[in-house]
């Protein structure tokens, strides 16, 4: 039997021009690649050269020289976190507390400026720095930890009393009195 197809099938010349032809495309391409990739890594070294050129050029003249100024800057390698030290004799502080009034100063910072009697009790006038004047009596509050214990004729004795970690208590007696004048008198 014999078969007969519509395509004329090519002879075997034709087929060895066409497997030929596509060897030849295919080591054309392979050639144009390789010139490329040798040709194009050249301006980059070139480049880099160049480069490296200026970097000296501009480390041999000392046109502008860097200076770190910490005036008004944190320093990066502080911590943000620091470690609360722990010591027995630590006072304890109670920082959320609000102070107002006599509590704003502490003994130290009035000055003693009157000591009256009204209706058998004593009572004492004190100024801060500003001029500005307080009334002290028995049993006020004044600073964080003081309390004003007595007033008597010339003097205010007043009791601070603070806790530290360990829980021992601290107590201490500060006396407020006259001043004394340049000439020496009150």
């Amino acid at each position: 039997m014999l078969l007969i197809s519509p395509h004329p099938t090519p002879s075997k010349l034709e087929d060895f021009a066409f497997f030929r032809n596509k060897l030849v495309r295919g080591l054309g391409q392979l050639l144009l690649l390789c010139t490329t990739l040798l040709i194009m890594p050249a301006p980059c070294l070139f480049a880099t050269q160049a480069t490296d050129s200026t970097i000296q050029n501009d480390t041999l003249s000392p046109a502008y020289e860097f200076q770190y100024t910490t005036e008004g800057r944190h320093d990066p390698f502080i911590p943000f976190l620091k470690v609360k030290s722990i010591h027995d004799d630590e006072l304890v502080d109670d920082d959320g507390e609000n102070l107002t009034g006599l509590r704003r100063f502490e003994p130290r910072q009035l000055t003693l400026v009157a000591i009256l009697t009204s209706n058998g009790e004593q009572i004492a006038m004190a100024q801060d720095g500003a001029g500005i004047g307080y009334t002290l009596r028995e049993g006020m509050k004044i600073g964080r930890r003081g309390v004003i214990e007595r007033i008597s004729d010339g003097a205010v004795q007043i009791r601070e009393s603070a806790k530290t970690r360990a829980g021992k208590e601290i107590v201490q007696a500060i006396t407020m009195r006259f001043n004394k004048d340049k000439d020496g008198e009150k």
